[in-house]
């Protein structure tokens, strides 16, 4: 299961083909968590934007970051949004985006379409864990950076959301072997990963965690990530226990471990 979630015909095909899977995962985030601050406002922050940058995303997904935070967007800006799903920059071509500031591509973070040194940011959003070639993307953005630039990466630990992944090994045992989908880039790993190619590495957490109070909306999450694994007298189990959790404890607990690499050379 894990070499299927860092599949990338898997990825372009079926899990990132639109944007209806991420959607039931951010749908959750945003209507349990406990941090009051919004995830994409707690990232943008961080950018410091000024007029005259021209800034990259790899893996842009649907493009919330943007959407979320289109007011703090500076006009005299170059943004290009890119993601190797033409699905996910389909969908990002119908938001409400600043459109003289806000340019779509769809490559792949490994093979991006322009030129030494263009850009002062780069950000890659929860996605460098799914790049079949972590060295060659990284060598790519730093590519495209310029030598006073900063790349901004945003992963998970490994005992993020651990709650889920013990209740479907508990249900469902022949899952024991599954793994974080956030294995080959995560909080404890990324420093060291980023280390190679950039002089100053400094990590951001956001705390965070989830109460939740229903059961769909967490079945529904379950199915977006391991429907290819799980049927569906297995996910009416889960959903079961799930229910049965809330009963009795008013709410199902799931700790996270999200954070924001920025990685720079001085």
């Amino acid at each position: 299961m894990n070499d299927m979630r860092n599949d990338q015909k898997y990825l372009k095909d079926k899990q990132y083909k639109q944007a209806d899977r991420l959607n039931f995962r951010i749908n959750l985030h945003k209507k349990f968590s406990t941090n009051t601050v919004d995830w994409h406002e707690w990232v943008f922050s961080h950018f410091d934007l000024k007029p005259g940058m021209k800034v990259l995303e790899v893996g842009c997904g649907p493009s919330n970051l943007w959407q979320v935070n289109s007011q703090f967007i500076p006009k005299e800006i170059e943004v290009y949004l890119s993601d190797f799903s033409f699905g996910m920059v389909r969908t990002s071509s119908q938001k409400a985006l600043p459109e003289k500031v806000v340019k779509l591509i769809n490559c792949e973070a490994r093979a991006i379409p322009f030129p030494e040194g263009y850009f002062d940011v780069v950000i890659a959003n929860h996605m460098l864990y799914h790049v079949p070639d972590l060295k060659l993307t990284l060598e790519e953005i730093l590519r495209v950076l310029k030598k006073s630039g900063a790349l901004f990466a945003a992963t998970n630990g490994e005992k993020h959301m651990i709650e889920i992944y013990d209740l479907i090994k508990k249900l469902v045992p022949e899952t024991e072997t599954i793994k974080s989908v956030s294995l080959n880039f995560n909080l404890e790993n990324g420093r060291d990963f980023l280390k190679e190619y950039f002089s100053e590495v400094n990590c951001f957490i956001y705390p965070d965690s989830l109460e939740v109070t229903e059961t769909q909306p967490l079945v529904d999450y379950i199915d977006s990530f391991w429907d290819q694994v799980i049927n569906e007298d297995q996910l009416q189990n889960c959903a079961t226990e799930i229910k049965k959790i809330i009963n009795q404890e008013k709410v199902f607990h799931i700790q996270k471990s999200t954070g924001l690499f920025v990685a720079k050379n001085t």
